[in-house]
């Protein structure tokens, strides 16, 4: 096994990175980097270099930033929809690989300061699918929506992306959801955010038709109210509205 000088790598990273960064020796084969790295919990980011053959240094975390993620959420969702394709992304553009749940890569000693760097952004933009900003969240919202759906609705009773065709136009009033009824169907909308609700026109357009509608939500949003509104508002189709 090649032996290396951890004296020297300690210098190289200083001079790259600053004095906070300290290399020791885990065990005889693995050497911990120390960064000023952090989880917003505080934790240090835990990072190692094992020593491979041929002067490769694996840079690696080991697990921990999954495990670390695990505590609070269900690591399963960052392989699913949105967010595994950002998840993907992630590890593509700092060139990080997976294996077996650790977050690695593969460098020499004249590249590891940069990997280091490489390798902390791959953790901190990974930890941070937990923690979305409100257009990546809207965009997850109908991943989540439909896996809750099917999970609590028999597939068979379910029409995604359902068209009512008894109004005109119905191409133009996509419902997100028609679940088969004991009475009647249901007409499931998303609702992502409270400013963006693609299914009021459709809403308008069904009441317009005599259908009996009855506008739910799980909050006292100004959305639900404005929507309740509207219905009883019209409960009368205007003209220029014909019936079929």
């Amino acid at each position: 096994m090649m032996t290396i000088d951890v004296t020297f790598l300690q210098k190289t990273l200083c001079n790259a990175m600053c004095s906070e960064v300290h290399v020791r020796e885990k065990t005889p084969d693995i050497l911990a980097v120390d960064t000023p790295f952090t989880f917003p919990d505080g934790d240090q980011y835990q990072l190692y270099i094992k020593i491979l053959p041929g002067g490769i240094l694996r840079l690696s975390d080991m697990g921990h930033t999954l495990m670390h993620l695990s505590y609070e959420h269900d690591i399963d969702k960052l392989r699913e929809g949105t967010r595994g394709l950002l998840f993907e992304k992630i590890k593509s553009e700092t060139s990080v690989e997976e294996r077996q749940g650790s977050l690695c890569i593969d460098t020499s000693p004249e590249n590891l300061a940069a990997d280091i760097f490489r390798l902390g952004q791959a953790i901190t933009s990974i930890f941070d699918l937990s923690f979305l900003k409100r257009s990546r969240v809207e965009s997850t919202f109908y991943d989540d929506l439909r896996e809750s759906l099917f999970r609590f609705v028999p597939t068979e009773k379910i029409r995604q992306d359902y068209l009512y065709e008894e109004i005109d136009n119905a191409s133009d009033y996509p419902i997100d959801y028609r679940i088969e009824g004991k009475e009647a169907p249901v007409f499931l909308f998303g609702i992502p955010n409270r400013g963006a609700f693609r299914g009021r026109s459709a809403i308008e357009a069904i009441g317009y038709h005599g259908f009996p509608l009855q506008a739910r939500a799980s909050n006292d949003s100004p959305v639900s109210h404005h929507i309740t509104h509207r219905i009883h508002r019209h409960s009368q189709p205007p003209s220029g509205f014909g019936h079929r």
